[in-house]
């Protein structure tokens, strides 16, 4: 594998960035200044194996897993405060309607 100085630098930066505070993938990538998808790529590149070791990879992995699952319970979270809940008359769910 061939990787310029400049990747390494941000692959180590995003894996330290990402691990020692409680931060997302977005915050990381506006520390840095690249791409969200890129901080992605970075986390996840074989790279980090070889300088870290595979304990490290799972930490991230799992700090990843965990970051999405946020994500998703604060969406649905925000669903709820954003939309009103409408039934049928025999008490059904029906769909929702936008909050004004």
């Amino acid at each position: 594998m061939n990787y310029s100085e400049e990747k390494i630098d941000n692959i180590k930066m995003s894996v330290s960035l990402f691990l020692e505070n409680d931060i997302y993938i977005n915050e990381v990538a506006q520390i840095i200044g690249v791409s969200r998808s890129s901080v992605q790529r970075y986390l996840n590149d074989p790279l980090v194996e070889i300088i870290y070791g595979k304990k490290i990879v799972n930490k991230i992995k799992e700090k990843l897993k965990n970051n999405y699952n946020k994500g998703k319970q604060k969406g649905g979270i925000n669903y709820s405060k954003n939309n009103q809940y409408v039934k049928r008359r025999d008490g059904k769910f029906n769909g929702s309607i936008k909050k004004h």
